[in-house]
C-alpha cells in the first residue's frame, strides 16, 4: 500500500475519497486550512507578498487537491482578485479562512486574522480529536470483551461435547 501511494495517481485519489468523507473530510480540511493560514500569516507578517505567500505556502499542504485548488487561488490573485474572493469561489478551504481573510483584507490586518484563523480551526480540530477518543474508548472495550467470549467459547465448548459424550 506504501508503495502504491507513491504513485501520484493513486495519491490524488486517495486524496479525493478522503476530502469527500463526511467527518474525516472535514477534519483534514480544518487541518490544512490552519497549516495554511498559519503559514499564510506568518509569511504576510514577514512583509512578503501574499502572491509569494501563497506559492511558498502551497507545498506545506498535503492533500493534493488543496494544493491543486491553492494553485487556482493564486491564478486568481495574480490576475488581481482579492484573497478572499477566490476562496470563496473555489468553495474548498473552510468557511472560516474565507471570512477572516476578508475582515484581514478590509482592516489591514491580514496576518493577525489568518492567525486567529489558525488557532480556532486547530482548537475545533482537537476538540473534534477528544470527542472521538472519547468515543472510541467505550467501542474499543466491547470489542475486546468479545473478543474474550469468544476465547472463553472456544475453550469451553469441547470440554462440554466431551463431557456430554462421556454420559452417553
Amino acid at each position: 500500500m506504501r508503495l502504491s501511494l507513491r504513485r501520484e495517481a493513486v495519491a490524488r485519489r486517495v486524496s479525493i475519497w478522503l476530502l469527500a468523507m463526511p467527518i474525516l473530510g472535514r477534519l483534514i480540511r480544518a487541518v490544512e486550512g490552519a497549516r495554511l493560514a498559519r503559514t499564510l500569516a506568518t509569511l504576510v507578517a514577514s512583509g512578503v507578498p501574499v502572491v509569494e505567500s501563497l506559492e511558498s505556502a502551497r507545498p506545506v499542504l498535503r492533500s493534493m487537491p488543496l494544493q491543486d485548488a491553492l494553485g487556482q487561488v493564486i491564478t486568481q490573485v495574480r490576475e488581481g482578485s482579492a484573497l478572499a474572493q477566490a476562496l470563496r469561489r473555489l468553495a474548498v478551504f473552510p468557511p472560516l479562512i474565507v471570512y477572516m481573510s476578508a475582515v484581514g483584507e478590509r482592516s489591514g490586518q491580514l496576518p493577525q486574522m489568518l492567525e486567529k484563523a489558525a488557532d480556532y480551526l486547530e482548537s475545533e480540530f482537537e476538540q473534534a480529536t477528544q470527542i472521538t477518543l472519547g468515543l472510541l474508548e467505550p467501542a474499543i472495550i466491547i470489542i475486546m470483551g468479545a473478543m474474550v467470549a469468544l476465547i472463553v467459547l472456544s475453550i469451553l465448548l469441547p470440554i462440554l461435547q466431551l463431557n456430554s459424550l462421556s454420559l452417553l
